[in-house]
């Protein structure tokens, strides 16, 4: 995955537009992961996914995908 396996906390309260963009783009991704997720165990529901990986930190982006 490559996003982070759950969403922290934030007080929105404070968030003004800016930090309101911010934060849906943190949750439209985390929805986007989990949901090729969960259609991935739908469409193989004979397999058992024990495992996900997903990053701890926000992963860099660029043109090149591993160059930051």
């Amino acid at each position: 995955m490559t996003s982070s396996a759950n969403l922290k906390d934030v007080k929105a309260e404070d968030y003004k537009t800016i930090g309101m963009l911010f934060r849906y783009l943190e949750v439209s991704s985390f929805y986007n992961s989990m949901d090729g997720l969960l259609r991935a165990q739908f469409a193989y529901d004979k397999v058992n996914f024990r495992y996900v990986i997903s990053p701890t930190d926000n992963i860099p982006s660029s043109l090149f995908p591993l160059v930051s």
